[in-house]
């Protein structure tokens, strides 16, 4: 009881000084000297900004050409193409494929306007099966103008119907080209050596109001022969005692254009040469022979393409 009488007076003593008691620390309890900790409240994420995925190649790039017999000189001016970007460092893998129309004809002074042309393309249908079996990168179209102008419209007036079935029908396939999410490609085709009403200006002209109406690429063929010609009179890139074919140096500087042009990089340098692919007996063994340039020709071709695709 005495005990208990002087806990009780203690305590009076303490609350009349203005004194608070100390009690013990929790375990559980922060310390006065730090801030409470706050939990965190559960909020959904802030969504990320989306940002610009670089492109992954996944395989080859796939271009599908179509056109007329051209193309397939010399063993073909894809295949020329194909192997180039393979000797590039680094090294580009590509496929092609094709569809040639008039492939099938003995005499091509016998077929028509419509036939040699690509509306003949479009109505066989061939063409537009290979645009939607896809998937392509680019479809690049070659008609040669200059040869309807010589053998099959021989006067302005005639040809007047060339060039408007030619923007009709590169209309027509934009739409399936685009359809099918591949780049659509024109080639300025070279002039041959006959004099004659339609000029290199006016091929340029009609492919240029082509991809002006459908937004696809130009690639400048025939400036570059016409370029080449002007740096060195003496080169001929026709085939011997002919006026509109090309001869091996000619497809090496439509493939040489192509690649500027498509791929977005310099041939200049590339170590590839025709001998690389071309057979060394059968048929074909004489383009292999034809081929007679070294580094220093090789590297002119190369520079010419470059420089065209360039300027252009």
């Amino acid at each position: 009881m005495l005990r208990k009488g002087w806990v009780l007076l203690f305590l009076a003593f303490m609350l009349a000084a203005g004194c608070q008691p100390v009690l013990p620390e929790s375990a559980s309890a922060p310390a006065a000297s730090e801030p409470a900790a706050v939990e965190p409240v559960a909020t959904e994420p802030a969504a990320a900004e989306p940002v610009a995925a670089e492109p992954v190649v996944t395989g080859p790039l796939r271009i599908l050409f179509l056109g007329d017999p051209f193309i397939m000189e010399n063993w073909g001016y894809d295949a020329h193409f194909v192997a180039m970007a393979a000797a590039a460092d680094p090294p580009i893998e590509i496929e092609t494929q094709h569809v040639i129309f008039a492939a099938e004809a003995t005499d091509v002074l016998q077929l028509s306007l419509k036939e040699w042309s690509l509306q003949g393309l479009w109505e066989t249908g061939e063409a537009l099966e290979m645009i939607q079996a896809g998937p392509w990168d680019w479809v690049v179209f070659h008609q040669d103008l200059v040869f309807q102008a010589y053998t099959l419209a021989t006067t302005p007036e005639a040809f007047a119907d060339v060039e408007q079935a030619y923007l009709e029908y590169v209309t027509k396939f934009a739409e399936e080209v685009e359809r099918a999410g591949a780049k659509m490609a024109l080639v300025v085709t070279w002039h041959h050596k006959t004099e004659m009403y339609i000029t290199m200006d006016d091929i340029v002209r009609i492919n240029e109001a082509a991809a002006a109406e459908t937004g696809a690429t130009v690639i400048p063929v025939g400036l570059a022969w016409q370029r080449a010609k002007e740096a060195d009179p003496e080169l001929d890139l026709y085939k011997i005692n002919d006026e509109e074919y090309p001869n091996i140096e000619g497809t090496y500087l439509t493939a040489a254009t192509l690649y500027a042009a498509i791929l977005g990089r310099s041939p200049v340098g590339v170590s590839y040469v025709p001998t690389d692919i071309l057979p060394d007996t059968g048929p074909a063994a004489f383009f292999r022979d034809a081929w007679e340039k070294g580094d220093e020709d090789t590297a002119f071709l190369q520079q010419i393409a470059w420089e065209t695709v360039q300027e252009y």
